[in-house]
Formats: C-alpha cells, structure tokens, sequence
C-alpha cells in the first residue's frame, strides 16, 4: 500500500485524537479523584469536629437479638466521643441506673472506614456524605475496672444532617446496645438525668400496663439485672 501524503496526515490527526482522549479520561479521573479527596477532607473535618465530648442518644439493648428496654424510643444513654490521632474513641463510663448494683463502663477505639458497596446502598450519599467506625479492641468493666475482652463497635455517621447509628456488641453473654439511626445533640432531647426519669416514668406505665412486677427482674445474666438497670 502506498502512503500518501493525505493518508499519513489522516493517520497521524487520529493518533493524535486517540492521545488527546486518553489525556482527557486521566486528567478526568484525577480531578475525580481530588475532588473525591476534597469531600472526604471535609466531611472528616465536620466528623472530628461534631464526634467529640458528651452527648445523649437513645438505645436498646438486646439479649440474644430480644429488645430487654421494651420502649419503642430505646433508653437515654450517655456516651463521649474522643480522638488519639485517627481513631474515634468510643466510651460509656460508670453507668448505674435503678437498682442496678455495679456500674457499667465500655471504651473502644475506632477506625474511620470507608463503605463498602452494599453498605452504600444502605446509606444515601455512599461515601460522600457517609463515615464508618469500625473497633474490636474494646474493654468492658462491671464494677470491677475496664478489662479488655473483645467488645466492638461499628457505625456510620453523617456530619451533613448529622445522624449517627451503630452496634456495640459487648461480647458478655450476647448483650448488645443498639444505636438507631438518630440525629446527634436532637434538640427536642433534654438533660440525661431529665431524659432517664421520663424512660423511668414510661417504663413503670408500660410494666403495669402489661401486668408486669416493676419490682421483679426482667431477666438474669449471671445473677440479677433489673430492667430499668441495663447496661447501655
């Protein structure tokens, strides 16, 4: 085949092309991925800034998988949010509610995560709006100083709208604590001790209600634990 010069300047224009459109998908997928970056930047900013000090959230926990709070709206329950450099720490310290007869206390690190793909399903906005934390080296304490036993955590949170979830698992007898899907520092939530003695109140109402002993226990794991004395 003889090349002319019309043939190779149409060669060498869709080389050319073909170089000029591999340029442009690499510059897009680099601007992709700064901008990506450029997210995740801030929302872990909006993460250190939201997830630290005290606040009030409302669980359930759970014995087996069966909800032990009974109320639909879970219990108040108090936690502090803290950092050591990346890692989220978790805890719930000298917890002693009702008749309960030792404090409960749980600490955990945490490691900031991405989602994974089915998680992303789960929570609108993916990794764009969405962190998880992620700790399996959590101490428990039952009165008796804060041991570690392999209790975790996992959660998700939205420093956008400012909504938390997770499980602790506190790897004693399958008790969990199970955070719903809730808005941080929601400001129709009061005090804890203002929030406890409305649980309490509704709980008493519920129990009578139901044709329930207020003063029984409602279950036993390894000795006695009263119902309004969970461990949260």
């Amino acid at each position: 085949m003889r090349i002319t010069v019309k043939n190779l300047f149409f060669l060498l224009l869709s080389i050319f092309s073909m170089s000029t459109a591999l340029t442009s998908c690499a510059d897009d997928a680099e601007n992709e991925e700064a901008l990506a970056n450029d997210i995740n930047q801030k929302l872990e900013s909006m993460v250190r800034e939201t997830l630290v000090g005290e606040h009030i959230l409302f669980t359930k926990v759970t014995v087996n998988g069966v909800d032990k709070t009974l109320l639909d709206g879970g219990c108040p329950t108090r936690l502090n949010f803290s950092w050591d450099g990346d890692s989220l720490v978790v805890a719930i310290t000298d917890l002693k509610i009702g008749n309960m007869p030792f404090a409960i206390s749980y600490q955990s690190t945490a490691a900031i995560r991405l989602l994974n793909h089915w998680e992303e399903d789960e929570h609108a906005g993916g990794n764009e709006a969405w962190f998880k934390f992620v700790g399996n080296n959590g101490s428990v304490s039952m009165g008796d100083g804060l041991k570690p036993n392999g209790a975790s955590i996992k959660g998700y949170f939205h420093p956008g709208d400012n909504v938390i979830e997770f499980v602790i698992d506190y790897n004693v007898m399958n008790v969990r604590t199970v955070c719903e899907r809730q808005m941080l520092d929601d400001p129709n939530v009061g005090d804890f001790d203002t929030e406890m003695a409305k649980y309490l109140e509704e709980l008493a109402k519920y129990k009578r209600e139901n044709g329930l002993d207020i003063n029984v226990p409602s279950y036993d794991i390894d000795g006695p634990i009263y119902l309004d004395s969970i461990p949260s």
